[in-house]
C-alpha cells in the first residue's frame, strides 16, 4: 500500500512504530529508506531568542549582548586568538601551571584598583606576603612618598641606594639635606667616604639633643680631632697619647689627677727665659715635675 493511505489506516497514538516494510522502502524509529514522508515535525527544540548572543560562522565564535545571564563551561579550549573586552578571573586552589598572559594594557585590576601591571604592583598593593622571587632585577620601596624617601635595589650593577635612585657605590645612602655617604672599593681597597665635594664626620649621641663630632675629613684632605674646621693636615684638640706617653698643653700646672712618668705638658705661653714645657718625674697625684729647655 501508499504511504498516504497507510496513515490513514493507523494512528500515532494507537500503534507504536519500530518498523515497517513497504516492499523496496523502509521507515524505523530512526531510519528512512527513498519515498516522501508529510507533515513530520518535531517540538524538541524552540528559539526563543529576541537578541543575538552567540554566533558561529566559517570565521570563529562570538558571545555579545550577555546582560544577566553568563555562560559557564568546564573546559573551553581557544586554539586562536580569544579577544575578552571584560575578564573576570575566579580564584580557585589549583596551580596556574602556564601563567597569566597580560593583554593590550598589561593590566590586572581586583575592583577599580591595579594590583599588577607589566612592570609593578598597583599602588594599590597594601600588603604583600612574598616570601621568594626567583630572579628580582630592581627592586623600588617606597616608604614615604610625599618625601620621596625610598630604597632601591638594582641587581644589574651590585648596588644599593637609600633615599636615592641613582647609587654610585654598593651603598649609597643620602638624607633630605643632600648629605651622602657611599661604601665602595677602590681597587682592591675598602672605600667609605662622600659621593660630592663634603666633609665626612664621625661621630656619636646621634638620638641625643646635640650630637658630638669627634673627627671630621675635609674635602680638602684636612683631619680634625675634636675640631670640625682642622687648619692642619692633621689638628687635634686635647691630650695625645703617643706610644705610651701623654702630651698636653697648659701653663705649669698639670690637671688635677694621677699623672705618669714621662707625662708631658707644652707651655701653652711661651716667653723668653721659660721653659718650653714640663715632664713628670716621678708618677703620682699630680706626681713630681721638672721643667725641660729653655726659650732664649
Amino acid at each position: 500500500m501508499g504511504i498516504a493511505t497507510f496513515e490513514t489506516l493507523i494512528s500515532p497514538s494507537s500503534v507504536k512504530i519500530e518498523h515497517v516494510d513497504f516492499d523496496s522502502n523502509d521507515l524505523s524509529g530512526d531510519y528512512i529508506d527513498g519515498g516522501t514522508i508529510t507533515n513530520f515535525s518535531s517540538t524538541g527544540i524552540k528559539d526563543e531568542a529576541t537578541l543575538p548572543v552567540l554566533h558561529v560562522d566559517d570565521t570563529g565564535l562570538s558571545v555579545d549582548n550577555l546582560t544577566s545571564t553568563d555562560i559557564e563551561a568546564t573546559n573551553i579550549t581557544v586554539s586562536g586568538t580569544m579577544t575578552v573586552e571584560n575578564l573576570k578571573y575566579k580564584f580557585t586552589q589549583e596551580e596556574i601551571v602556564d601563567g597569566i598572559h597580560l593583554g593590550k594594557k598589561g593590566l590586572i585590576h581586583m575592583g577599580h584598583d591595579t594590583v599588577l601591571s607589566r612592570s609593578e604592583l598597583g599602588s594599590g598593593v597594601v600588603y604583600s606576603n612574598l616570601r621568594t622571587v626567583g630572579h628580582l632585577e630592581k627592586l623600588v620601596v617606597i616608604g614615604d612618598f610625599d618625601a620621596g624617601y625610598s630604597f632601591h635595589v638594582n641587581s644589574l650593577n651590585n648596588r644599593v641606594g637609600i633615599n636615592t635612585s641613582e647609587p654610585v657605590g654598593a651603598l649609597h645612602i643620602q638624607n633630605d639635606s643632600g648629605a651622602e655617604l657611599v661604601v665602595d672599593g677602590v681597587g682592591d681597597k675598602s672605600y667609605v667616604g662622600t659621593a660630592r665635594n663634603t666633609d665626612l664626620v664621625f661621630g656619636t649621641n646621634m638620638l641625643g639633643s646635640e650630637k658630638a663630632v669627634h673627627m671630621t675629613v675635609c674635602t680638602d684632605g684636612n683631619i680634625g680631632i675634636g675640631t670640625r674646621e682642622p687648619t692642619a693636615t692633621l689638628e687635634v684638640r686635647g691630650d695625645i697619647k703617643f706610644d705610651g706617653i701623654t702630651m698636653s698643653s697648659g701653663y705649669s700646672k698639670p690637671k688635677p689627677g694621677w699623672h705618669d712618668r714621662s707625662e708631658i705638658i707644652w707651655n701653652q705661653e711661651p716667653a723668653v727665659g721659660q721653659p718650653i714645657g714640663w715632664v713628670c718625674v716621678d708618677a703620682g697625684d699630680p706626681g713630681k715635675w721638672a721643667t725641660f729647655g729653655t726659650i732664649e
